[in-house]
């Protein structure tokens, strides 16, 4: 409760776990506690985070078994808003399971390469990497993704921008998903020490490949790769199209 966060409390504290209290909301006293490094709010009623939490410098954030949704945690935690902000530099640790988001939230890549793990899995996120704000290569510090059981049909710029950029990336949950082809450029990520792609309806890769492990599976992505392959740009194909268009209009009025 908020009249519990006194002064002399929000000065000194470093963790705080409000797991299954029944919140509606965060406190937005939670902001002046300039020590916080920890906060556990999972197994609520939040519908968004205040953005007062952009003042913490908050390595951890567990929000799981809420009702966040994309469009109400974009008026508060809007790009503008994140961007730059102590939040942005500090957390590492970001788990935003089982909310209601229909899409990887804009702000997400906001957050700087000190980000080393991103849950997300059972939301109702049908694509990544699609959209015009999902950098996924600016997320060089991530070593873990979750994106399992969220009724994902569609990869993206996701195996593109991990080949290119997260060097870092040891596990990619993508198990218990709607994916119907698995791309080969994932077989480039050769950081991974875990993929799962168990639970899809995927004929990409057999189920005696799969039996083997994550090293098999990746071998066998790699060599469905053209000879001399190069990866392509890892744009969003919507940033790509409005760069053609560009290049076009440039073209004629030469």
């Amino acid at each position: 409760p908020s009249h519990a966060l006194t002064p002399n409390v929000t000065d000194n504290l470093v963790s705080l776990d409000v797991t299954g209290c029944g919140l509606r909301a965060l406190p937005i006293e939670v902001g002046a506690c300039r020590q916080l490094q920890s906060l556990n709010a999972s197994n609520n009623s939040l519908a968004s985070l205040p953005t007062a939490l952009l003042s913490c410098q908050l390595t951890t954030l567990h929000a799981s078994n809420n009702k966040m949704a994309c469009h109400f945690l974009a008026e508060d935690f809007s790009s503008l808003a994140v961007r730059g902000s102590p939040l942005a530099s500090s957390l590492k640790d970001l788990d935003l399971r089982r909310n209601t988001l229909d899409s990887v939230p804009a702000w997400v890549f906001e957050l700087s390469e000190s980000l080393h793990s991103l849950a997300l899995g059972g939301n109702a996120i049908k694509r990544v990497g699609r959209a015009a704000h999902e950098r996924w290569g600016s997320l060089s510090g991530l070593g873990f993704i979750d994106l399992s059981n969220c009724r994902l049909e569609d990869l993206g710029n996701l195996p593109v921008a991990a080949a290119q950029s997260l060097k870092l990336l040891r596990s990619l949950d993508l198990s218990n998903n709607d994916l119907r082809q698995i791309p080969p450029e994932l077989g480039l990520v050769e950081t991974l020490n875990a993929l799962q792609l168990n639970g899809n309806p995927q004929k990409t890769v057999r189920m005696a490949i799969l039996s083997q492990g994550t090293p098999a599976i990746l071998s066998y992505l790699k060599n469905r790769l053209p000879e001399g392959y190069r990866l392509p740009s890892q744009e969003p194909p919507q940033l790509q199209q409005q760069h053609q268009q560009q290049h076009q209009q440039q073209h004629q009025q030469q």
